[in-house]
């Protein structure tokens, strides 16, 4: 992900921690996992960070697309719900 930021600063990303057989869908191992990593690798000055515990959704939102379009956190989840129907 980071080399993929570097050669493209627009970029954003999202993910979903999915659940081990045991676990519910909420705020999952792998969520929690995620969430600690990305929080060290991608500062708040380059990326909003949203978290959608309840499906163990994360998304790194790049600041620089925010500014072109400030609607881009929503076109971010619209895509994410239609291909998963959260």
């Amino acid at each position: 992900m980071v080399n993929l930021y570097h050669n493209r600063e627009d970029a954003s990303f999202a993910f979903i921690g999915a659940a081990k057989p045991q676990e519910d869908t909420d705020t999952t191992q792998r969520f929690r996992i995620y969430r600690l990593v990305m929080q060290t690798f991608f500062k708040p000055i380059d990326f909003q960070h949203i978290e959608v515990p309840r499906h163990s959704l994360y998304m790194l939102v790049n600041m620089e697309a925010l500014r072109y379009n400030n609607k881009h956190h929503i076109d971010i989840w619209n895509m994410l719900n239609e291909v998963y129907e959260l």
